[in-house]
């Protein structure tokens, strides 16, 4: 019980140190150092990315029209933030991928949004679900 209660206590300093920018951001500069192929989620409109180290921001071409577009880090920041703020209404949370809930933010979450997503999926999520199956285990032995 001792060891599953202080892996609760650790997985969740993990999740806290997760969610915040700057992992988010090194996950970002080293999942981009080539360009990767993406879509928007709604309109699902080709994207492709690369991480600028130069300039440290993602470079952003709309198969549209194949013009590259910086996304600086305060746009990402931004919308980061605001992404927090939405998890905890209760109301939105389950549409915090949603671009229309950024558009005063910045006109690029629609290729934001995807790489958040992703990082949410791959790094978040399993953490989350390794904290749940312990907390699980915990309330089978009746603790």
């Amino acid at each position: 019980m001792k060891e599953e209660t202080q892996a609760i206590v650790e997985i969740q300093k993990e999740l806290e140190e997760i969610l915040n920018f700057g992992s988010f951001w090194s996950y970002i500069s080293e999942e981009l150092k080539e360009e990767k192929k993406k879509k928007t989620f709604g309109r699902e409109k080709s994207f492709s990315c690369y991480y600028d180290e130069n300039y440290d921001a993602v470079v952003v071409k709309p198969e549209s029209t194949r013009l590259p577009r910086d996304v600086i880090k305060s746009d990402f920041r931004r919308v980061w933030e605001r992404f927090l703020e939405i998890r905890e209404d209760p109301e939105l949370e389950k549409e915090a991928f949603r671009p229309a809930l950024y558009q005063r933010i910045t006109r690029n979450a629609s290729y934001i949004l995807p790489l958040m997503k992703e990082y949410y999926d791959k790094v978040y999520l399993p953490k989350l679900k390794e904290l749940e199956e312990i907390k699980k285990k915990l309330d089978e032995q009746g603790n």
